[in-house]
């Protein structure tokens, strides 16, 4: 396990993700541990890893999960920021211009980016402000820091935040929250870490868009009936094949708005992006496939007047709610139950 430094700035906010006690720092031996909970938490390449158990003893059980593979973590790094079709490039403009027109970045301050994967936000924040990553996938994080883009890294998981309360000025999440199990802690524990008045900016895929539609299909006993007459006739055509993830929630905005309240935080602005029917129907018909080989101009021009579109109604109610995806900004009242 080799290691670095830990940065002094990080370790000042760092809590024990069990009991949120204070930890002890051991950089002869590259650890941080807690006393009451008897856990070790190793630090490999610079990165604490901060999970609710004792990780040390652990470390090979809980990093030989398949979803953490150097291999998909690669796989993810290539893709997330734009692939290697216009539809994906369309999707990573459309996601990163939504979330940054939400998120307030005034001067300074410090900035929580929750699930930040392979760091692909972290250059596009105010360079004066104090940006620290938390991701469940260490190859991720590893990605991250081989490319310079943060310095303060933990692995973790986003409902057992290893952070004190009141810490950040700003958290964001953008695509994390469909694959958290219980995603109204990880909510609740967003906003713990925020300072009085701090602002969360949550990115989330909406259940009530026509994507969450064509998502519950392909997962009902419905979808191989409705695939088989296009794998008949095409083969390679799968529009209704089963849903790629095992675990893959996707969410309402008075769903989290809710949550948001119950946690002391309250929705003051609410934007829809994307448009599901990019990608399940000129996708997942091979329309957009078909376009970028044949005429990639016309696709091109649709792609540029499809986010122009998107980024107009997507400020309209109710059209904001019913998009592909959703992003709110809360503040942090400080009062569970939605008293301002």
């Amino acid at each position: 396990m080799n290691s670095t430094a830990l940065d002094a700035e990080l370790l000042a906010i760092l809590c024990c993700p069990a009991c949120r006690g204070d930890l002890h720092y051991n950089p002869a031996g590259a650890e941080l541990s807690c006393a009451p909970c008897g856990f070790i938490y190793p630090i490999i390449d610079g990165i604490p890893v901060l999970f609710p158990t004792n990780v040390k003893a652990r470390f090979e059980e809980l990093f030989q999960r398949s979803w953490d593979s150097e291999v998909r973590a690669e796989v993810y790094d290539k893709f997330v920021e734009g692939g290697e079709s216009m539809m994906d490039m369309h999707h990573h403009l459309g996601e990163t211009r939504a979330t940054l027109r939400m998120l307030e970045q005034p001067s300074g301050g410090m900035l929580l980016d929750c699930g930040c994967g392979n760091g692909r936000f972290f250059e596009r924040y105010s360079p004066d402000i104090s940006a620290v990553g938390i991701d469940a996938s260490l190859n991720l994080l590893r990605i991250c820091k081989k490319k310079g883009r943060a310095t303060k890294l933990v692995c973790g998981e986003v409902e057992h935040l290893p952070f004190k309360t009141d810490v950040f000025d700003r958290v964001v999440c953008v695509r994390v929250l469909q694959h958290i199990h219980d995603q109204p802690r990880a909510v609740s524990d967003m906003v713990r870490v925020l300072r009085p008045a701090g602002e969360l900016t949550l990115h989330c895929y909406n259940d009530a868009s026509s994507k969450g539609v064509v998502k519950r299909i392909r997962q009902s006993r419905l979808g191989p009936i409705l695939n088989a007459p296009f794998r008949a006739l095409f083969r390679t055509m799968s529009p209704f094949r089963p849903w790629e993830l095992e675990y893959d929630q996707y969410n309402t905005v008075p769903q989290v708005n809710r949550w948001l309240r119950q946690s002391g935080a309250r929705n003051i602005g609410t934007l829809g992006t994307g448009f599901g029917f990019n990608k399940w129907l000129l996708a997942g018909f091979l329309v957009a496939k078909w376009l970028e080989k044949r005429h990639p101009a016309v696709l091109k021009r649709y792609l540029a007047g499809s986010l122009r579109t998107e980024e107009t109604v997507g400020r309209w109610w109710p059209i904001s709610i019913v998009m592909e995806k959703f992003v709110i900004r809360a503040v942090k009242t400080g009062n569970p139950g939605g008293a301002p």
